[in-house]
């Protein structure tokens, strides 16, 4: 408002493309909510041990997106690992699960 003389129409910099958020429900499942503002697809891996989060060692990784929800696999064992593709501009949310 009020603002006269040249604009800034473009930026430049360095910047995370892939932004996450997490949590632990009172039954231990974890929520993981992603986000990507990438203009190219990005691949996204990470792993983690059950037990830092008190998950049983075999349960359930699904996404819940645009499409709705969905089964991605099944884990055992301790550590999970995890990698999938998040498209340009997608959300989701990870849940991690006993699968009780």
């Amino acid at each position: 408002a009020g603002k006269q003389g040249e604009s800034v129409t473009a930026f430049r910099g360095n910047f995370h493309l892939i932004y996450a958020g997490t949590w632990q429900a009172d039954n231990n499942d974890v929520g993981i909510a992603l986000t990507s503002i990438s203009d190219n697809s990005e691949r996204l891996t990470f792993k983690f041990n059950a037990d830092d989060y008190n998950l049983p060692r075999s349960g359930r990784i699904s996404v819940i997106d645009k499409n709705g929800s969905r089964l991605l696999k099944e884990y055992t064992g301790n550590e999970i690992v995890f990698d999938m593709m998040l498209e340009p501009g997608e959300a989701c949310v990870l849940e991690f699960t006993s699968g009780k």
